[in-house]
This record gives C-alpha cells, sequence and structure tokens, in this order.
C-alpha cells in the first residue's frame, strides 16, 4: 500500500523485509525524502545484490583498510587488484572498495591525527617543568630498516619511560622517517638528519 509494489511469490517475510529496508522512514501516506522510482519507493533487491553501508561504518571499514596499508607498507595500488577486490567482496560483500583518491584522502587526514597527538605530546613535555619531570626518562634512536617492497627508511624515534602510581609508563613515539637511499648515508648526513629532525 506504500508503494504499491507487487512481491511476486511473497509471504509476510518478503513483505516485512521490503518495508525495513525501503520505507522505514516513510510517513503515514508511504512518502519519504530518499524514495526513489515511479512508485513512490526503492525498487526490491535482487538475490545477488546488497545494501551497501551507512556512509560512517564505510568510512570506519576504509580507515582499517588504510591502517593495514600502512602498517604493513603495502602500496595502495594493492587494492586495484582484481584478487584483493575478490577476496575483500567474499569477506564482506557490503564493504565498497574506496578508490585510490579516497584511500589517499583518508591517509593524509590520519598523517594530520598523528601528527597533532605526537605534537600536543611533546609540547607537555616541554612545558613542563623539571620538578613535573621527574620520575621521567627519556631517549631518542635512530632507525635504518628497508621495507618488503625494497625501499629504505631512516626514522626518528623519542622513547620515555614515566613512573605512575601504579608502576611504569612506556612510550614509543615516531618524531620523524623519511625515504633514503643507504648508499649514500653516511654519519654526516645521520648528524644533519638528527639535528633537523630535533
Amino acid at each position: 500500500m506504500k508503494c504499491r509494489k507487487w512481491i511476486h511469490d511473497g509471504n509476510f517475510s518478503h513483505v516485512n523485509q521490503h518495508e525495513n529496508r525501503n520505507h522505514a522512514g516513510c510517513d503515514e501516506t508511504g512518502t519519504s525524502g530518499t524514495t526513489t522510482g515511479g512508485g513512490g519507493g526503492k525498487q526490491q533487491l535482487k538475490l545477488n545484490q546488497t545494501i551497501k553501508y551507512p556512509a560512517e561504518t564505510q568510512a570506519r571499514l576504509t580507515a582499517k583498510l588504510v591502517g593495514f596499508l600502512i602498517r604493513d607498507a603495502r602500496p595502495a595500488a594493492l587494492t586495484e587488484g582484481l584478487g584483493f577486490r575478490e577476496l575483500v567482496h567474499a569477506l564482506n560483500p557490503r564493504f565498497v572498495m574506496p578508490g585510490l583518491k579516497k584511500i589517499s584522502a583518508f591517509t593524509h587526514a590520519m598523517c594530520d591525527e598523528t601528527r597533532d597527538l605526537v605534537l600536543e605530546y611533546i609540547h607537555q613535555l616541554k612545558e613542563k617543568g623539571p620538578a613535573a619531570l621527574r620520575g621521567m626518562v627519556g631517549c631518542v634512536s635512530l632507525d635504518l630498516w628497508t621495507d618488503c617492497t625494497q625501499v629504505e627508511y631512516m626514522g626518528v624515534l623519542l622513547h620515555t619511560i614515566k613512573e605512575t602510581n601504579t608502576g611504569y609508563e612506556q612510550r614509543e613515539t615516531v618524531l620523524s622517517c623519511k625515504k633514503v637511499d643507504a648508499t649514500l648515508v653516511t654519519a654526516e648526513v645521520v648528524q644533519q638528519y638528527l639535528e633537523a629532525v630535533l
């Protein structure tokens, strides 16, 4: 009665599912701001169709995908591969694989958010007086490594251990990370990089 759509070979559960999917936000007249089609309601899904996630859930899952790419040092182009897309679709058909532009936007947003957290933590350490820093030990280390794609990186890490009421709190913060050519890394290059970062 709401959308005048005839559900062929349908029983009560089919009609109920159709109403929940397409008319949850409708008023008494059966009209809704999100309806499409000439009948006033969304068309019923076919057997091989799935309902997309809401934007919030889609964004959360996209952030998890970008986190996977970052933590495992994988290229974003991995998500363009047919095999990877088929795997993700088999695991979760409702997830819409984002394009490279959206992955790039998420990467930059996550980078900015993490940078703000690191800067907030460092500024707190700088603003506290010597008395407030009692019970805390900190040191800086340099790390050189090659990732799974044979790209060399150099990073500077800040390690802090702070005495708390329940014991000790250990924290490791990446201050900087950049791609380098290992054949050109000398003691002078490392010194300049460290001084610039600090």
